[in-house]
């Protein structure tokens, strides 16, 4: 049997995030400190079957709140996400938008 495992978006934010890097968008709905690592099963004569999680992944031992949900620099509001026309593609655009501002804060 082997873990069955959903967190590599939040895995890749976390280590940029511990990286320096600051994070444009939606904060993830999983959080930096939870269980993971599915281990599916099922019951040899009723076929039930369900899941069990092998590990529990600590990112924030010392704070609460950032083991609670991994926090956004830049949260792409429902304002911000309005004035690009609900485009699925608003994160990136608000990211060139703050990298403009950034290289030309005027």
């Amino acid at each position: 049997m082997t873990p069955r495992t959903s967190s590599s978006g939040l895995d890749m934010a976390l280590f940029l995030y511990c990286s320096g890097a600051k994070l444009v968008g939606t904060p993830s709905a999983q959080s930096p400190n939870s269980w993971g690592n599915l281990l599916e099963w099922q019951l040899t004569n009723s076929k039930i079957s369900g899941e069990v999680s092998s590990s529990f992944d600590i990112a924030f031992g010392d704070d609460p709140e950032k083991g609670r949900v991994l926090p956004v620099h830049f949260p792409l509001k429902w304002e911000k996400l309005a004035s690009y026309d609900f485009d699925h593609n608003a994160c990136f655009l608000f990211a060139i938008e703050i990298l403009k501002e950034l290289d030309d804060p005027q």
